[in-house]
């Protein structure tokens, strides 16, 4: 037998019940009595002691003898009386409930008293104050917003928007309670499902939010929007959370192992994030294993932007050396050297660079003169057939330049200079043919740097031809073919950027550009420059919202 019995001495009538209702005790003395209770809650022991039949060994004679149990004192003094009565009476007992008795009473008691307070608040005029946890944000608030979520009934603040049995009544709301999934009696479900995953509401946010999927198609299971966006705290705290749930997933080995298996049968075009179609994006393969290295914070265990991971190289074709422009051999007109801002400078967002242009950034020293001596003849530039044109219109260019440049006003005048610009250029190129090959395939300065016209100060390029910075191909009975440079507008088009924000710190804190002599290299910062600042120590907001966005 494995059940336990009791000790041979042990008293079943001093054993407290609890499963009992009752139980008997003495006001007075506050123990209980003995015995007791019956079964319909009596109590007896009116004496301590009780008549005991007795006889002795060998005797044929019985007598009586007063005694109670040996834990209460065992044989009384003196016999019973000639009532047969012991002495030692015991102060009435009176039937008491048992703890479980007056918990149960007590129980039913609230959960009556609950019962009568939820069908007075929900059958009452002030049911939608009694049921509304919270003041309701203002996207879900107003007429409008009902009549995009599909709802008619204006009442209850609006609650009909997002729960649909919200306006109908006590029988609606439990047929709703025992239809929902998981039903309020699938306990197993229930113990099992995760807070994020337990509300049926997300189907009643898609039904305005439509496409507003995550941010990568191999999540491995999708948590609800109510996750994050928590509703009923206040007019602006929908859209207000700071990302901590972010590494739920990306801290969990076991999610990122089971988003990059799922990542795999998903084909990498998928994973592309929608950007404007005006947009320059410097576009990385797809690793792997997707973006699945877990990590706890973005100072300690995020991965190096991949850009810097996998040393990627520029593509542009245009050719450019920031160590030359940056250093003391390239001044503008007034002896100062470039600065970043210059040429970079930001867009009214903040969160791009104005794209370079040779008009605005590059014509002040790269004026694309090709006569030193009329350095306000300027060859067109970005169209090669406008270049070919202008060439073999020179005459009609040293005219033009004549009348409006020199201030010439007689037709004699203007034809022995236009004469004389055009012997000059010829004994010096032999042929339109070759000025024109100069201009597009020339990759040396046609004349020593120096003065241009009023322009003081050297590191001004005289005659740069297009070759010098741009990728040029022959052309068959056409002219040359210049390959225009595509410069990024983006490089980490999963972060935005608010160049704003960071004003305060010179570029060549996170932009290495004045030791860089290729096009092809990439200045971006790696992780290390921002995690210097966006850490806790060092002040400035690090959570993970400060550079990703989390929807599509």
């Amino acid at each position: 037998m494995n059940e336990q019995l009791p000790a041979p001495d042990f008293n079943t009538q001093e054993y407290e019940r609890p499963n009992l209702k009752w139980s008997c005790g003495r006001g007075a003395a506050g123990s209980p009595c003995r015995p007791g209770p019956t079964l319909d809650g009596r109590c007896g022991a009116d004496f301590e002691c009780s008549p005991a039949l007795t006889r002795k060994s060998g005797e044929a004679k019985v007598q009586y003898r007063c005694t109670r149990p040996q834990e209460l004192g065992g044989p009384c003094p003196g016999g019973p009386g000639p009532d047969g009565r012991c002495g030692r009476p015991l102060a009435k007992c009176s039937p008491l409930r048992s703890l479980r008795s007056r918990r149960g009473r007590l129980t039913w008691f609230i959960s009556i008293l609950t019962a009568a307070a939820l069908l007075l608040g929900l059958s009452g005029p002030w049911r939608g104050r009694f049921i509304n946890p919270g003041e309701i944000s203002h996207e879900h608030s107003g007429p409008a917003f009902l009549r995009m979520a599909g709802a008619t009934n204006l009442d209850d603040q609006g609650c009909r928007g997002c729960h649909r049995a919200a306006t109908a009544g006590l029988a609606g709301w439990t047929e709703s309670a025992l239809r929902s999934d998981p039903g309020p009696f699938d306990f197993k479900a229930l113990a099992s499902a995760a807070p994020a995953n337990m509300s049926g509401i997300q189907k009643e946010c898609l039904h305005c939010h439509a496409g507003h999927d995550l941010h990568q198609p191999n999540i491995a299971k999708h948590p609800s929007c109510i996750s994050c966006h928590q509703e009923h705290r206040g007019r602006t705290a929908l859209a207000r959370f700071d990302g901590t749930r972010c590494v739920e997933c990306h801290g969990d080995a076991r999610a990122m192992q089971a988003a990059a298996e799922l990542g795999k049968s998903i084909p990498p075009h998928h994973f592309d994030r929608p950007v404007a179609t005006n947009l320059v994006l410097f576009r990385l393969p797809r690793p792997e294993r997707g973006l699945t290295q877990p990590f706890r914070s973005f100072w300690s265990g995020h991965p190096d932007f991949q850009l810097k991971r996998d040393q990627m190289r520029e593509t542009n074709t245009l050719r450019f050396n920031h160590q030359l422009h940056l250093g003391d051999s390239v001044r503008r007109g007034n002896g100062a050297t470039l600065r970043c801002e210059e040429c970079h400078q930001i867009d009214v967002s903040g969160n791009f660079r104005q794209k370079v242009s040779y008009l605005a950034h590059c014509r002040e020293c790269h004026t694309g003169q090709f006569d030193t001596r009329n350095p306000d003849l300027t060859v067109p530039h970005g169209d090669p057939a406008g270049v070919r044109a202008f060439v073999h219109s020179l005459r009609k260019q040293y005219t033009d330049l004549a009348v409006q440049q020199r201030g010439l006003r007689a037709e004699g005048e203007v034809r022995r200079f236009v004469e004389q610009q055009e012997q000059a250029l010829l004994q010096e190129f032999g042929s339109l043919q070759a000025i024109e090959e100069r201009i597009f395939f020339q990759t040396k300065r046609g004349a020593p740097t120096g003065p241009i016209g009023a322009r003081a100060g050297p590191g001004v390029a005289i005659f740069n031809g297009c070759a010098d910075c741009h990728e040029v191909t022959p052309g068959f009975n056409a002219p040359p073919r210049v390959r225009p440079p595509v410069i990024p507008d983006r490089w980490l088009f999963h972060a935005p950027f608010d160049h704003r924000q960071h004003a305060a710190v010179n570029c060549a804190h996170c932009h290495a550009a004045a030791g860089s002599r290729d096009t092809a290299d990439v200045l971006m910062p790696g992780i290390a420059s921002c995690t210097s600042c966006h850490r806790p120590e060092g002040g400035a907001r690090h959570d993970c919202l400060t550079c990703h966005q989390y929807h599509r």
